[in-house]
């Protein structure tokens, strides 16, 4: 059977949840049936561009999309590498509402697979084109774009899928949830040494380690991170918080904790591709987002035993047993004094439920896309 083309448009290959969904993709697929390649709103060097590369993989880049001019320039140049490097098969778009554009391209250029992928339940692509117009017109635009030229529609979530693709209270019948799989054995506890993998990233041994994974931006809700921090700190002396991760809050995060005066708490790890053994070091995982589609990082924290504090804004379908959910109207303070509680008290504690965990395996994801992909 010929391969089946497969186009991944993203803004970029940097460390994150949607690239992370791609990442696994590629490493999981069918190389027999399936070839994939990636083009990039961007043009800078990516953090997993080498890797992809290496997994045989071409990789195209377009233009950022900030500003207008940009935008057609990506356009236009998305339309000439799909009528060049063609025919592709499918085109599978992860750019938000601005799969719409992305669409349009594709069926320009005859590609009858279509997919818009809906990884958020928040618009920050809405917010970058505002200078020109309203985020209500942008949206309207997008969906009815996507409406038009999208054969499938798949989401991380119903609540990242409603979003996205719903039309007022009209659902299209064919939106389908796909959940970011994982690579499930990775992150099994009794495949890693808490003693010895927190010695190999210098940790403390006789501290609780608390943890979190990802961008350090609003969506994160990263300085009241640093809050809740503070808060454990003032209950008890024995916590101390790893860090992964990089972003444009950074430099005020780390402001604010020298302003706290509690620096020798943090341990800020950085962009890391070695995150089971992270995991494997920490004992609880702190995410309090103030959005999210589904976080492949809270999925895998649960997959390797981490009890997690998360914010009730998370989508329930992101707990698969080992998640507290405290409100977002609660302030860092109680916060902290909720977690303490847990932590004392050991409530609710409870193991992974292996039935939900399955729906994440890698596998079960890989299994749903090639059939979508080789149906065209």
């Amino acid at each position: 059977m010929k391969k089946k083309k497969v186009l991944y448009i993203l803004h970029g290959l940097a460390p994150g949840g949607i690239e992370s969904f791609a990442i696994n993709v590629v490493d999981n697929i069918d190389r027999e049936r399936v070839e994939i390649s990636f083009a990039l709103a961007t043009e800078g060097k990516q953090f997993y561009e080498d890797r992809v590369i290496n997994a045989g993989c071409k990789v195209y880049k377009t233009s950022d999309l900030n500003g207008l001019k940009n935008i057609v320039r990506h356009f236009t140049k998305l339309v000439e590498l799909l009528k060049k490097e063609g025919p592709f098969d499918v085109v599978h778009s992860n750019i938000d509402f601005f799969n719409g554009v992305n669409l349009l391209a594709a069926f320009i250029a005859g590609v009858p697979v279509r997919i818009s992928h809906a990884h958020s339940t928040h618009s920050v692509n809405a917010t970058s084109v505002h200078a020109t117009l309203s985020t209500k017109f942008y949206r309207l635009l997008m969906k009815s774009l996507i409406r038009l030229f999208a054969t499938h529609l798949l989401g991380c979530s119903k609540q990242a899928n409603d979003y996205m693709h719903k039309w007022g209270r009209v659902d299209r019948r064919d939106s389908k949830v796909i959940f970011n799989g994982i690579n499930v054995d990775k992150y099994r506890m009794e495949e890693h040494d808490k003693k010895l993998c927190r010695e190999s990233l210098g940790l403390p041994r006789d501290k609780i380690c608390f943890l979190t994974v990802g961008r350090m931006c609003e969506a994160k809700n990263s300085l009241f991170i640093a809050d809740v921090v503070k808060e454990l700190l003032e209950i008890r002396k024995d916590i101390h918080f790893i860090w992964v991760g990089t972003g444009r809050l950074e430099q005020q995060i780390k402001e604010r904790i020298e302003k706290y005066g509690i620096n020798e708490a943090f341990s800020f790890l950085g962009n890391r591709t070695d995150i089971p053994q992270i995991i494997a070091a920490a004992d609880y995982f702190l995410f309090p987002s103030l959005w999210e589609g589904l976080p492949v990082a809270l999925i895998e924290a649960q997959a390797g035993g981490l009890h997690c504090f998360i914010s009730d804004a998370i989508t329930e379908e992101a707990d698969i047993g080992l998640c507290t959910a405290i409100s977002l109207k609660k302030d860092a303070k109680a916060w902290a004094e909720e977690i303490c509680e847990h932590m004392v008290n050991k409530f609710g504690k409870r193991p992974v439920d292996c039935r939900r965990l399955k729906r994440f395996d890698i596998k079960e994801t890989v299994r749903t896309l090639e059939n979508i992909y080789c149906s065209g």
